[in-house]
């Protein structure tokens, strides 16, 4: 998974474009594009997180987290959050109160 660097790395040197059904795919996501032209592409998942109350999930294709390696404390997490509106690298928290064992995806990274 990417640390906490590697998503602002991520943010701060890329456009970002949600961009919906991609290529034709029927799926949604954040489109990250580099000066050189390079993409990546991260699907906008449905993911699962407790509430007071109960759990709850983000309709599917709105936004997308991820989780990355980096912890922030015994509880949280930092993730990498996108949507039509938003971009940002902050912590598991910021969506009530969630901790790690909230069900975000995650995104393989080599080296």
């Amino acid at each position: 998974m990417p640390t906490q660097e590697q998503c602002e790395e991520l943010v701060d040197n890329t456009s970002y474009e949600f961009v919906t059904d991609y290529q034709g795919s029927g799926i949604n996501g954040g489109l990250f594009t580099a000066e050189n032209g390079n993409e990546l592409f991260i699907p906008a998942a449905d993911s699962y997180y407790e509430e007071m109350g109960g759990g709850s999930h983000t309709p599917d294709g709105s936004c997308g987290i991820i989780w990355s390696s980096t912890p922030k404390d015994n509880n949280d997490a930092f993730t990498l959050y996108f949507s039509e509106n938003n971009l940002n690298v902050d912590f598991s928290s910021h969506i009530v109160g969630n901790g790690r064992d909230s069900g975000f995806s995650i995104r393989p990274v080599i080296g």
